[in-house]
């Protein structure tokens, strides 16, 4: 089920209309001998469909499809599962320069940047400041890297995107702080009480994910890249840095499903960005991307699933990528798939 406009499924009208899922089952069961193709809703829906108000959020956003959806398939059993958190993985900075080296503050602390990481600068004026760039960390609020040069300070809304590589330095998005306060502005983690206690008759059954995908170091954020299991490259990739190739042998791809993001670090720290790619078919150990690189990625070089893209503005994890899946799913006990049995 959606999250973003769920107040527009199975129903509206003119621009705002989001019927077409439940025309075409209409068309199926029509098709099927008046039988459903599915025995069980699944539910997961308030992972965008934030509100400042929380009656709004779990009323009219949230328990109001659950409300159609019971009138469209009567007696249908609804398993829900409480959403995913929201993280922020940029942080707001400014910078100041010296000749090519910029100095970065974050007012708020690094929060687990390291030196030799690669961080990406964007939003900065004059453009030079912008990039990825290999940092050295100054002290708890400043670090800084070298650059083509630029007048200083530099303007605009700076920001400083680690990929998630740690859950340290994850920022809490709009209603999404951890432990939830019991008030309207903590709106996903009481969603998550709600919904755990089948309040309203939201649901028939509900399972929690919560342990299975959140970071084991801190609680409410995902986890970072250094957190999940990752895999080196067994044979170099690229020749002189001009010739292009699409595919990387590893150690273990088994980790990896097609599209999924891969983050290529130096090793042995793994601290250092290569190349961010996107797996279009694996075989084997072998790993196809659907783009090409140039870069030169000795054997060793470390790769690492990325737990969510990072969307919107500013860059968040939302819709988790597949390591994340998975983790969700072999992390959740039987016992609990069993309330799938309608």
């Amino acid at each position: 089920m959606p999250g973003a406009g769920s107040v527009r499924e199975y129903t509206g009208s003119g621009s705002s209309i989001a019927t077409r899922r439940r025309d075409i089952i209409r068309e199926i069961i029509a098709f099927n001998g008046n039988k459903w193709p599915f025995t069980v809703i699944t539910n997961q829906m308030g992972q965008n469909d934030t509100a400042s108000n929380y009656t709004q959020f779990f009323t009219t956003n949230y328990r109001s499809l659950v409300t159609r959806l019971r009138a469209e398939y009567s007696g249908a059993r609804i398993v829900a599962f409480p959403p995913l958190g929201r993280t922020t993985v940029t942080r707001n900075i400014t910078l100041t320069s010296v000749g090519t080296v910029a100095t970065a503050t974050i007012a708020s602390g690094l929060n687990g940047l390291a030196t030799g990481q690669t961080v990406s600068i964007s939003g900065a004026t004059p453009t030079a400041y912008n990039g990825s760039y290999v940092i050295s960390v100054v002290d708890a609020n400043t670090f800084t890297y070298s650059f083509a040069g630029g007048t200083s300070p530099a303007t605009g809304t700076i920001t400083c995107n680690d990929l998630g590589l740690r859950a340290e330095y994850q920022v809490y998005g709009t209603n999404n702080s951890w432990p939830s306060d019991g008030m309207d502005a903590s709106g996903k983690w009481r969603l998550r009480d709600d919904i755990l206690a089948q309040t309203s008759a939201c649901c028939d059954a509900a399972i929690d994910t919560y342990a299975a995908w959140v970071s084991p170091s801190r609680g409410g954020v995902w986890p970072g890249m250094l957190e999940l299991a990752s895999t080196t490259l067994t044979a170099q990739a690229g020749t002189d840095g001009v010739a292009t190739y699409n595919q990387i042998v590893v150690a273990d791809a088994s980790i990896f499903r097609p599209e999924q993001t891969l983050h290529i670090y130096s090793g042995p720290d793994g601290l250092a960005r290569l190349s961010t790619q996107v797996v279009a078919s694996i075989a084997g150990n072998v790993i196809t991307y659907q783009g090409v690189s140039a870069v030169v990625m000795p054997v060793g070089s470390v790769v690492r699933p990325a737990p969510s893209v990072g969307e919107l503005s500013p860059v968040s994890f939302i819709h988790p990528q597949p390591v994340m899946i998975d983790r969700i799913s072999n992390g959740i006990a039987q016992s609990e798939k069993l309330k799938f049995n309608s």
